[in-house]
This record gives structure tokens, C-alpha cells and sequence, in this order.
């Protein structure tokens, strides 16, 4: 179900607009009328005080009225106009506040620390939640919320160990006994875990990175799941990908936030294709994707799987 629209309170049919064109005629003559009658009538007769009054009181909240639909105006363009509350650019260095972390495992709390918004914290937890790993400093990059500014003043905090697992041992892996092939995308726990170097745990992270993606494109998208890094090029030849069981999302249907929760599409890029729709209409290609900023070819194969054109 789609999420309500701000937009929707700012867009009016035809009739609708005369309809309001006609009610601000009616005010207008409303608020001018005594000024008018008691410049022009040479009688005696004089509006009542308790008039003149209401009719004060009533031309102070039309300005009112005015005033607040002129804030609204401002504000619905500010947010047409940006994708968050606070874009990185605007951040300056002197906001942050640096101390050595792993970004792999400081918490919603430790982010904000350094000086980012709830909001960007969140975004990295939700990150994290879909899979999300950093294996070298400048991987932080890959966050919307970080640009290079930033990055320029946190990349000598950052602090990513080499972790070993003492779980297992090369020939845990090794599995010279298995013989299998599984279908990453019709696997469930219990095929996963006969896989050597495949234990319950990661079982349930594959499922829910799968459930993230929407199926798996290709077996390499294994290196994405958290903590696969050290047992990736020993069991990924036990694996293939079915892609006619992806799920895709239709981009002419979807709004922002529905794009949004896909790992592959960030805030920027959600926002990038709610707009092109609003001003060109529907996609009648995916290869139109190309003609957004933040569509290079890279991500353009990576994310074009998950999507589809429909009307």
C-alpha cells in the first residue's frame, strides 16, 4: 500500500482552480466593500462599529491564512528540492566530532556521536541490517549520509580489524565429500547448512539477504552478506543462481519509499526516479535509467535485475 503523499495537497483539477479563483474575488470585494461604500455613499448612514470590527478581525485572518499558505508553499518546494532533512554537503568539518570506531559495529548512539543525525544513524543500521559490511576505509563512502568531506575527517579514526573465526578450519571448508550444487534462490535452512563452511547462522543471513534483494542475480552476491568475507572463495563454487526466480520491481508503480528499501537503491537514487517520473512520465525502457545521475553502468548492472517496466 502506498504511502500518503504530500504532494497530493498541492495539485488541483481545472475546476478546482477556477472554484478558488472565484472564492478569493468574493473576499477581496468582502474586505473592500466598507472602504468603498464609505468613500463613495454622501448619506448619513455609517457602518457600526461592531462591523468595521469583524470585518478587521476577519481581513487579520485572511493575512493569516496568506501567511501560512505562502510558509507551506516554501516548504513544499524545499522538500521537492532535497532529498532529506540535511544533505551531507551541508555539514561542515567542525560538526564532527572524531574518535576511533569501526563502523562494521558502533552502534545507532556511537554515530550520532561523531556527529551525525538520528536519521543518518538510522540509515546506517539499516544498512548494516540488510547485509551491509565495510572491509576498507574508504567503504564508509558507500553511505549517502557520508561525502567526501566528511570521509576527509573520519578516514583516520576508522578502525576495521581482520577478524578470524576460530569456527572452523580450512578443511571444515574444504568439503572434499560434497558434491552438491544449490540453487541460492529455492534453497531453504536445510540445504544451506549441508554446505561445508555453511553453518545455521549464516543460513539465516543468507535468507534474509535474499529476502532483502529479492534473490540472488549470481552466487558472487554471496561476498555481500556479513562475515562471509573469510569463507566466500571456498563456497561459492557450491552454489548457483536461478534469475527467473527474482522478484522485480516495477519502477512505473513504486514509489520512493518502496525503492527505498531495496539494498541497491539508496535515498538519492529513490529520489532520482520518482522524479523523472513526475516530470516525463512513465519509463518505457530500463535503459532510460541511464539517464540519471546516480545510474552509472556499474550500478546500472547491478540493480537492473531487481527492476522491470510496466505500464
Amino acid at each position: 500500500m502506498e504511502l500518503f503523499n504530500w504532494k497530493d495537497l498541492f495539485a488541483f483539477t481545472r475546476r478546482e482552480q477556477y472554484g478558488i479563483v472565484v472564492l478569493a474575488f468574493i473576499m477581496l470585494f468582502i474586505i473592500l466593500f466598507p472602504i468603498l461604500y464609505s468613500t463613495f455613499h454622501t448619506g448619513d448612514h455609517k457602518v457600526s462599529p461592531e462591523v468595521v470590527a469583524r470585518m478587521e478581525r476577519f481581513r487579520e485572518a485572511i493575512q493569516i491564512m496568506e501567511g501560512e499558505e505562502e510558509s507551506d508553499k516554501e516548504t513544499f518546494s524545499q522538500y521537492r528540492g532535497s532529498r532529506s532533512a540535511r544533505s551531507p554537503a551541508s555539514r561542515k568539518p567542525e560538526d564532527l566530532h572524531p574518535y576511533t570506531f569501526d563502523p562494521n559495529t558502533l552502534d545507532k548512539e556511537g554515530w550520532q556521536k561523531l556527529g551525525f543525525s538520528l536519521r543518518e544513524a538510522e540509515m546506517v543500521m539499516r544498512y548494516r541490517d540488510a547485509g551491509g559490511k565495510f572491509f576498507r576505509r574508504e567503504d564508509v563512502l558507500s553511505l549517502y549520509c557520508v561525502s567526501e568531506g566528511d570521509y576527509a575527517v573520519l578516514e583516520p579514526y576508522i578502525h576495521i580489524p581482520q577478524r578470524r573465526s576460530p569456527a572452523y578450519s580450512r578443511s571444515d571448508i574444504s568439503g572434499p565429500d560434497f558434491d552438491k550444487i544449490i540453487d541460492l534462490n529455492l534453497a531453504d535452512t536445510a540445504d544451506l547448512v549441508e554446505v561445508p563452511g555453511i553453518g545455521p547462522a549464516f543460513a539465516r543471513r543468507i535468507l534474509r539477504y535474499r529476502s532483502m534483494l529479492g534473490g540472488f542475480s549470481h552466487p558472487e552476491q554471496l561476498s555481500e552478506v556479513y562475515g562471509m568475507e573469510e569463507r566466500y572463495q571456498e563456497v561459492v563454487k557450491y552454489f548457483s543462481a536461478d534469475t527467473g526466480a527474482l522478484r522485480r520491481i516495477n519502477i512505473n508503480q513504486a514509489g520512493y519509499n518502496h525503492l527505498n528499501m531495496h539494498p541497491y537503491i539508496d535515498n538519492r537514487l529513490a529520489y532520482q526516479i520518482t522524479e523523472y517520473l513526475r516530470v516525463n512520465g512513465a519509463f518505457s525502457s530500463l535503459e532510460e535509467l541511464k539517464n540519471l545521475e546516480e545510474m552509472p553502468a556499474s550500478k546500472y548492472n547491478k540493480v537492473a535485475p531487481y527492476l522491470k517496466v510496466e505500464p
